[in-house]
């Protein structure tokens, strides 16, 4: 039976629905049974590939014109033995520029000694709110990333090669002043208002699981969250709080919230921990 590993990181969603759409198109374009696995990049147990792969996948959006640290920090510990025969892609979410995110993810694959066959950038929802006001062209912008998506599947079936090069450093500046600034720190920029009811979903939905909740000096002993400085800047919490509770200091509030609209709540925190109902799924 052949077999697929697909690794994501997702904060709001577009990453993971760009995951399972390829999950879906090996399945439909397989001639014989296959497992098409969805494996989360975050704080989980370590990943063993359990036998050769078919093909290796990595979903991630692009931060600060780069790769995630948290990304970079997984295939840095990622164990290949044995997949040197697999077709190794990534595909990269991205609000307004990609930069030289793909490149980038090249060279820290290459550096593991199984360079990058295959990468392309696809345009999706621009979430990063602590800059900008959201868009109110939900529909227009979310349709980009599945239209986006249909020929890089196309691509990835095909097992299509793309030569790349180092990161261009002039496109790669932005990337390396932002991660100058200690973005794990950068947490401590988010503000819990009275709304907050201590839920906890905030905690549930953080791929890095950087979140814990902590009692409230009240008297109704409410409890609400505190970051704990292994922040990627993803803003899972702040989109995702059902009572928009978190903010970014004053920069957010009146800004606009977004999931992708086709990712449940309960999907994402699913998944993130490897519970989702496709992990191990076979066709």
């Amino acid at each position: 039976m052949a077999q697929h590993t697909v690794f994501y990181f997702s904060g709001t969603g577009n990453s993971l629905k760009a995951a399972l759409a390829i999950q879906r198109k090996l399945c439909e374009a397989a001639d014989e049974a296959c497992e098409v696995r969805i494996v989360c990049m975050g704080p989980n147990e370590p990943f063993v590939f359990d036998a050769s792969q078919e093909s290796i996948g990595f979903v991630f959006p692009c931060h600060f014109g780069g790769v995630p640290q948290r990304v970079l920090d997984y295939v840095a510990a990622l164990d290949f033995a044995g997949q040197e025969q697999a077709y190794r892609y990534a595909v990269t979410t991205y609000g307004g520029a990609s930069w030289t995110t793909l490149s980038q993810f090249g060279v820290a694959l290459a550096n593991k000694g199984y360079p990058l066959d295959y990468g392309a950038a696809v345009q999706a929802f621009s979430t990063y709110v602590v800059l900008y006001k959201m868009s109110k062209k939900l529909s227009e912008q979310t349709a980009h990333l599945k239209a986006g998506l249909e020929p890089v599947l196309d691509d990835i079936l095909a097992r299509r090669t793309v030569r790349f090069g180092r990161p261009n450093p002039v496109l790669g500046l932005y990337n390396k002043l932002s991660t100058r600034k200690e973005i794990a720190e950068q947490d401590e920029g988010f503000v819990v208002n009275e709304t907050c009811v201590g839920c906890g979903q905030c905690a549930k939905v953080c791929p890095v699981s950087n979140i814990t909740l902590e009692s409230h000096d009240g008297a109704d002993g409410r409890k609400t969250p505190c970051w704990n400085h292994r922040c990627t800047q993803c803003l899972a919490c702040l989109h995702l709080c059902p009572k928009e509770a978190i903010n970014y200091g004053t920069k957010t509030q009146g800004r606009g919230r977004y999931k992708h609209p086709e990712i449940t709540v309960p999907m994402l925190i699913a998944y993130n921990h490897n519970k989702g109902d496709a992990l191990n799924r076979r066709y």
